[in-house]
């Protein structure tokens, strides 16, 4: 009789708290305190991540009557798309991510 095993490791490939806690979504039980790491059995569920830390915004300029396709670099940038959707505001004007675009946490 064989069982197939997953093995992960929250460390790897999981240099922020959004993407992190976004290994949620894979069944990986990850928590953030400073860095990604397993999630004792007796640990609280995760909580919020830091605030995003927005590193650039390309381009830096573009027409007043909108419609510039913007793309937002930084760290902790939500853990899945929902998370984005309707909280990107530029110069008062709501802006809509586009998911094929969406990077976890980064972009």
């Amino acid at each position: 009789m064989s069982f197939p095993v997953e093995v992960y490791n929250c460390a790897m490939g999981s240099p922020d708290c959004s993407q992190c806690l976004g290994r949620e979504d894979l069944g990986h039980l990850c928590v953030w305190s400073d860095s990604c790491r397993l999630r004792g059995p007796l640990q609280p569920l995760p909580g919020a991540c830091p605030a995003p830390e927005i590193r650039a915004i390309e381009p830096l300029s573009g027409p007043l009557d909108g419609g510039t396709l913007l793309t937002i670099h930084g760290r902790n940038l939500g853990r899945r798309l929902s998370d984005v959707a309707h909280g990107v505001w530029i110069g008062g004007v709501a802006c809509e991510p586009l998911a094929d675009r969406y990077t976890v946490s980064e972009e």
